[in-house]
């Protein structure tokens, strides 16, 4: 079995062809294996181009989301803007408070505390988040459910045509 080999941080991203800011996402949503040396240097696994290829796959990357990964987290009570705070901070992306709002009408999160200030059970924000998260990086936009009936990651019926037009969108603004 051979040793996976790491690169810098700065030269890993040079390398996959992604900005540093997009390579820390990656590495904080579990998609790329990176660590820490001593010195206290970020290095990157340098096999990482084949997850940033088959990341394109949104639809495995959702699917890879379990709700049992964050049950550790089940009954913990959080309030709504501490929420949009703690996950918007750790995933990297704008989560609003009407976001999370919307999970909660739609009964993706569960209340524990119907008070003001509303506390909300932190594993169901943690699982919404990480789905919303991956979901926002990959530069999809709202139009299908975050989860389906079951509580499952709500999928694309069609990822190749999205991952085309989000690229023509993108085109158009660079």
């Amino acid at each position: 079995m051979a040793l996976p080999t790491f690169l810098p941080f700065p030269e890993a991203a040079e390398k996959l062809g992604v900005s540093e800011r997009e390579l820390r996402k990656r590495v904080e949503a579990g998609t790329i294996t990176a660590g820490k040396l001593p010195d206290g240097e970020i290095v990157v696994s340098t096999d990482a181009k084949a997850k940033i290829t088959t990341g394109d796959d949104i639809n495995a990357r959702l699917s890879a989301i379990k709700r049992s990964d964050f049950e550790h987290l089940r009954g913990t009570p959080i309030t709504v803007s501490e929420a949009a705070k703690k996950y918007g901070e750790k995933h990297g992306v704008n989560l609003i408070q009407r976001t999370i709002d919307v999970w909660v009408k739609r009964g993706y999160v569960k209340v524990i505390d119907p008070n003001y200030p509303k506390k909300l059970d932190e594993s169901d924000v943690a699982y919404c988040a990480m789905l919303h998260a991956i979901r926002k990086q990959a530069g999809i936009r709202t139009g299908f459910a975050l989860l389906n009936n079951d509580g499952s990651p709500g999928l694309l019926k069609h990822p190749n045509l999205s991952r085309y037009r989000r690229e023509q969108r993108q085109a158009k603004v660079i």
